[in-house]
């Protein structure tokens, strides 16, 4: 038979593919496969399948052993460059405390000689006054 001839009785094999496609189409038809594998051929398949499998899930595994260990080194860089900026903060601020306190020290030195020259001056200056009130009452005997 050849395209175009009847099947008999009237069905027409032109139509009769062009309805098929038009279903098939519609992806109401799952295509089957014609042929069976041999038996042989299909353990094989089988077999090829399941190495395929653990040599991807291998494969995948090692993968994120990787990722696993890069991750890891990126927070132990990161731990201890936060280890080394809290050492350096804690040092500063023993080095700012450190000096804060020798300035409060010089401070209450200095105050404290400030009030013994202040002391001392307002005795000279009565000193001087009592002198000058002499010097003026012998000028004027």
């Amino acid at each position: 038979m050849r395209c175009g001839e009847s099947l008999g009785e009237g069905t027409d094999q032109k139509r009769l593919l062009s309805v098929w496609r038009s279903y098939y189409d519609q992806g109401v038809v799952e295509p089957k496969h014609l042929y069976d594998l041999p038996v042989e051929m299909d353990e094989a398949l089988d077999k090829l399948t399941g190495e395929l499998g653990s040599q991807i899930r291998g494969m995948a595994v090692n993968l994120n052993s990787h990722a696993v260990k890069a991750a890891e080194r990126q927070v132990a860089e990161v731990s201890r460059e936060y280890r080394e900026l809290s050492e350096q903060s804690d040092e500063e601020l023993r080095d700012a405390s450190l000096i804060i306190s020798e300035s409060e020290e010089k401070l209450k030195d200095m105050t404290a000689k400030h009030e013994a020259m202040r002391v001392q001056a307002e005795r000279e200056r009565s000193k001087a006054l009592k002198l000058e009130a002499q010097v003026n009452e012998m000028a004027h005997s």
